[in-house]
């Protein structure tokens, strides 16, 4: 009898690991800017993403301008 329920523990959480590894999408969080970057060059959306407020900043617009200029120059 431990053998059979045993058994069936097992194989329920199998099915149950795999049914929610099947029908879940990856969660992914972005620690750090290039991160996010990268991330978002790939296609791939973060849920979350640190230093949000960053991304509104002037002075990483103006750095942003500055390295497309120096880039285009090149």
């Amino acid at each position: 009898m431990i053998k059979s329920s045993f058994l069936t523990l097992v194989v329920w959480l199998t099915a149950a690991m795999m049914s929610a590894s099947v029908s879940a999408s990856p969660r992914i969080l972005s620690l750090d800017w290039t991160q996010t970057e990268t991330l978002l060059a790939l296609g791939v959306t973060p849920v979350a993403v640190a230093q949000k407020a960053d991304y509104n900043s002037p002075k990483l617009v103006i750095a942003q301008n500055r390295d497309a200029a120096n880039c285009a120059r090149s």
